[in-house]
């Protein structure tokens, strides 16, 4: 499969948005085929806060509509935080490279970020892939950590020329 180099705009807008409820942020979009997008965002009550949880929409007319196909662990919406981030493998493989937070059953409303020394709370880098276009997620899988502190994964994966991400 081939990544195309680059993208035309040829219009602009909102794919998601509700009056209240969940907000939408960090979004992420990658192309899986003639016409067919994927956008992932990370949906909460407030931006960044412990009810954060990675969803998808589809889009197969190439952003001209878009379907939501909610979140990407719908078992994870009462148990832990999470952030995802897409990216496209060059074998079409799609990765969801994020952050996990482990709710806190004496503090449930713990922020991720501290609101006065905004120190990240601690969290494990994890790693998720799909290998039906962002259909079905594998299981979090917790990534090792160079030094024992909370990490900021703010981005997907880059995959390399030689074909490795």
């Amino acid at each position: 499969m081939t990544t195309p180099s680059s993208f035309t705009i040829t219009d602009a807008g909102t794919i998601y948005r509700q009056s209240h409820g969940l907000q939408g942020y960090y979004p992420r979009v990658i192309r899986l085929g003639e016409g067919e997008l994927l956008a992932s965002f990370v949906a909460s009550l407030e931006i960044e806060s412990p009810d954060s949880h990675p969803r998808t929409m589809r889009s197969m007319d190439c952003g001209g509509t878009w379907a939501e196909e909610g979140p990407v662990d719908p078992g994870a919406l009462v148990g832990d935080t999470e952030t995802g981030f897409l990216s496209l493998g060059p074998d079409g493989t799609v990765y969801l490279l994020g952050n996990r937070w482990p709710r806190d059953p004496d503090d449930p409303l713990r922020p991720l970020v501290h609101p006065q020394t905004l120190g990240m709370a601690p969290n494990e880098p994890v790693l998720r892939h799909s290998s039906d276009g962002g259909r079905s997620w594998s299981a979090p899988e917790v990534l090792p950590r160079p030094y024992p502190v909370p990490l900021e994964v703010a981005t997907g994966l880059t995959a390399l020329s030689e074909g490795t991400v």
